[in-house]
This record gives C-alpha cells, structure tokens and sequence, in this order.
C-alpha cells in the first residue's frame, strides 16, 4: 500500500513528509499510515479540486449521472479488490 499523497491523478512523492500511523481505537492496532503534506501538496491539491469542480460543474445533469453510475458499477465489480 501506498503512503504517498495522490494528487491530480498521480502519486507524488512523500520526501520530507511525517508518516502518520492510523490506528484502530478500539484494538490499539496499527490499521495504515499516511503522508502529513506539506503546504506545497495542500496548495497542489487544492488547485486540482478547483479545476476538477469547474469541469464536473460544466457538465450537464444527465452526463454527471452516467459517469456516477459508472463508477457505481466499476466499485460493485471491484468490491474484493478494492476492500482491506
């Protein structure tokens, strides 16, 4: 599994980056871990919601519902693959 932050559709790298662990509360057992970003990746990330919601606001209803539904239907077909 990865640690590194996502952004734009790509893996960026986690160097100078804090690894948090995320832990289970219930147990105390370590369950993951993540990259802390940095202001940079909070700014990167930032910038791609923004260019991303102005492209999924451009759209018409009927466009957005086709591609919710495919992707409800990719995550049904990928349920085994996709659980942890």
């Amino acid at each position: 599994m990865k640690y590194t932050p996502f952004v734009s559709g790509e893996w960026i790298s986690a160097e100078g980056m804090d690894r948090v662990e995320v832990t289970n509360p219930a147990s105390g057992q370590i369950v993951g871990a993540y990259a802390r970003g940095t202001r940079e990746t909070v700014r990167q990330a930032l910038e791609s919601a923004n260019t991303a919601f102005r492209d999924w606001s451009s759209r018409t209803p009927r466009d957005r519902a086709r591609i919710l539904l495919e992707a409800a239907h990719r995550l049904r077909r990928n349920t085994e693959e996709i659980a942890i």
